[in-house]
């Protein structure tokens, strides 16, 4: 996995709440938090490819695990049909997207097992000296 330069680094939010099946089921603990604790596990033995933290529902139910990426100046992703035994990949994943300039990281270059996970995009914030308008009293 490439190394991140300096310590910016990318958000992955993992959505706690999330299940394999969408129909309610009381498992504890979720096929999200297992997700999310192997993340954690991987991040102990890996050089840090990003910041993580829980979440409670994304929002998209009918797919699986799901997680979203961001970073200051770039696109964010709403990642789903997310495993536990991806956490690597995501983690591979998260990286790409770090170097990446804009947060792009193409279907062919991020892993295989990952290649149709992304759900949607969300266009950066802009920086203060680029703020429309309308964002402004």
């Amino acid at each position: 996995m490439p190394s991140t330069p300096s310590r910016i680094l990318p958000l992955l939010s993992i959505c706690s709440t999330c299940r394999i099946s969408p129909t309610p089921v009381t498992l504890t603990p979720t096929e999200g938090e297992k997700l999310y604790t192997a993340l954690q596990d991987h991040l102990k033995t890996l050089k840090p490819s990003c910041h993580l933290q829980a979440v409670k529902c994304l929002g998209v139910c009918n797919t699986g695990c799901s997680a979203s990426i961001s970073m200051r100046g770039k696109w964010s992703y709403l990642l789903g049909r997310l495993k536990v035994s991806l956490a690597e990949d995501l983690l591979t994943y998260a990286d790409l997207y770090a170097h990446s300039k804009t947060g792009l990281v193409l279907p062919s270059k991020r892993p295989a097992s990952l290649k149709d996970m992304v759900l949607g995009r969300i266009p950066p914030y802009p920086p203060e000296e680029k703020t429309p308008d309308y964002f402004t009293s």
